[in-house]
């Protein structure tokens, strides 16, 4: 009995095998029946040229930020963003209270100045003329002479007070200092500005936006590929499956910025160099700030046999 199934057992094990054997056989003869599809592309002379691309903002070739070299309060601020200026148009005020009250003083001081320098000539004479008839002492010519000369020192000193005064009421208004479209307004009416010369405090910005051009990070292993003169082609979101022709017009020396790599994990930072590209279409409905992309042409080849990868 037992002899009887375990002779069952091994037919049935020997019929498994013949099935997946005779399976596995089928399905590699179905696989070398399957045609393998190849893409064939025939040699030809091409230019090729090397490219390196780069992200950047839309930014105008000339733009003019109008900050006050006075401290003061906005009385008036009569233009808005977008609006189109020329040079000379008036723009901004300050609050001139107090610049009119300084100049005052200040040529109120001038002529107290200017009376006493008179009267200390005129006791110079004076003592000049005693001590020439025997009737004074060279000590009192002395002092007369020194008195003069520190008038006229506060003379000068006033007049200086005076001409500053005269100066910082002239800078209470602001004109636009070149022909342009008002691109950012940053104070409203009432606001207050810093009026340092060290410190900028733009009250709005005057840019001509016939003439536009992408300020692009180039990483810095693609940097010393690009030169000055480079043609590219300009891809700006805003204007989706349209290219415009650009000309590198500068590249920066330095870094412009580096990365944020986690050092911590092991990351290296990306050291990037500006590097501006002038557009040379005239792009209808362009600003700036707007995100493009610009492929420069840094070498090429002409009559080169090649193969394309596509």
């Amino acid at each position: 009995m037992r002899s009887k199934k375990k002779k069952i057992i091994i037919i049935v094990i020997i019929l498994l095998v013949v099935v997946v054997g005779g399976g596995a056989i089928y399905q590699s003869q179905q696989k070398k029946d399957v045609a393998i599809s190849v893409t064939v592309e025939e040699a030809a002379v091409r230019r090729i040229v090397a490219t390196v691309s780069a992200i950047g903002k839309i930014e105008p070739v000339t733009q003019v930020k109008l900050s006050a070299e006075i401290p003061g309060r906005i009385v008036q601020l009569p233009v808005k963003e977008g609006q189109y200026v020329r040079e000379g148009d008036f723009l901004v005020e300050l609050d001139p209270e107090l610049y009119i009250s300084n100049l005052d003083a200040s040529k109120s001081a001038l002529r107290s100045a200017r009376a006493a320098k008179q009267k200390a000539d005129a006791d110079l004479r004076r003592i000049s003329e005693l001590v020439a008839k025997g009737m004074a002492s060279e000590a009192d010519l002395d002092a007369a002479q020194a008195n003069a000369e520190l008038t006229a020192a506060d003379l000068d000193r006033a007049e200086a007070n005076e001409r500053n005064a005269r100066e910082n009421l002239a800078k209470t208004q602001l004109s636009a200092s070149m022909t342009g479209t008002i691109s950012l307004l940053n104070k409203e009416i009432g606001e207050l500005t810093l009026g340092s010369q060290f410190q900028e405090d733009v009250i709005l910005v005057i840019a001509d936006l016939s003439k536009m051009q992408v300020r692009a990070e180039v990483d810095e292993h693609d940097i010393v590929s690009v030169k000055l003169g480079d043609s590219s082609f300009v891809e700006i979101d805003a204007f989706p499956d349209t290219q415009f022709v650009g000309i590198v017009t500068e590249i920066a020396e330095s870094a412009s910025n580096v990365g944020t790599g986690n050092n911590l994990v092991g990351e290296a930072a990306a050291t990037n160099f500006d590097v501006l590209v002038s557009i040379v279409d005239s792009i209808k409905g362009i600003r700036p700030g707007m995100s493009a992309t610009v492929d420069i042409a840094t070498d090429y080849r002409n009559s080169a046999i090649s193969v394309s990868i596509q």
